[in-house]
């Protein structure tokens, strides 16, 4: 049986101003697959466009959610919103499109939410993370970050179910320290519980 390979588009997610001063989204190709590509890949791309364009509408529907609110804050909640968001847009281009400048771009693109290139990356493992059910707006979104980072090192200690229920139970009864301090809380732990040794390969 033969598997066909499928080779992805590189794209690169642009801006460009008209005369008018008004910005519009340019998604540009490699010049070898600009000029090597037909009328089906240059379909693709204006698909893709239109799917982008509709990510960027979403969740600036999403921030202006925030202003319905007393305190105009962004919630736990909003984020893993956010983050779903971006998670089903991956899902639907992954495997025909290679974004060379995805976290860039997006962290451009979210006007409203103020992400840095690092936390755009956080939100995809957030929503893998945490269920819906599992967000908590008492949590901050700052302490669900801290434990998304700490989230391998702390499942290759074995120590990932217990400290995340531990880490809801705490945040759901309002007693968590402030995220700076849990973070440290986290790395020390990690420090202190070294890796299982690994088992030696049989021959």
């Amino acid at each position: 049986m033969v598997v066909k390979t499928v080779q992805k588009i590189s794209v690169r997610i642009d801006w460009t101003k008209d005369d008018a001063g008004k910005y519009e989204t340019q998604i540009v190709m490699g010049s070898n697959d600009f000029f090597s590509s037909g009328t089906t890949i240059r379909n693709e791309i204006k698909q893709f466009k239109k799917r982008y364009i509709k990510l960027i509408d979403d969740a600036k529907k999403l921030a202006k959610s925030k202003n319905k609110r007393a305190n105009k804050k962004f919630q736990s909640s909003d984020f893993w919103k956010l983050g779903k968001i971006l998670f089903d847009f991956n899902k639907e281009v992954e495997n025909e499109f290679f974004i060379t400048n995805y976290t860039e771009a997006i962290s451009r693109d979210m006007k409203g939410f103020y992400l840095s290139d690092t936390e755009v990356g956080v939100l995809g493992q957030f929503v893998q993370y945490f269920k819906k059910n599992e967000v908590f707006d008492i949590i901050s979104f700052a302490h669900y970050r801290d434990f998304t980072w700490k989230w391998n090192q702390l499942s290759e200690r074995g120590l990932l179910e217990q400290e995340k229920q531990k880490f809801l139970e705490l945040g759901k009864k309002g007693k968590l320290p402030d995220h700076k301090k849990y973070r440290n809380q986290l790395k020390l732990l990690i420090e202190t519980n070294e890796l299982p040794p690994m088992r030696p390969k049989s021959s």
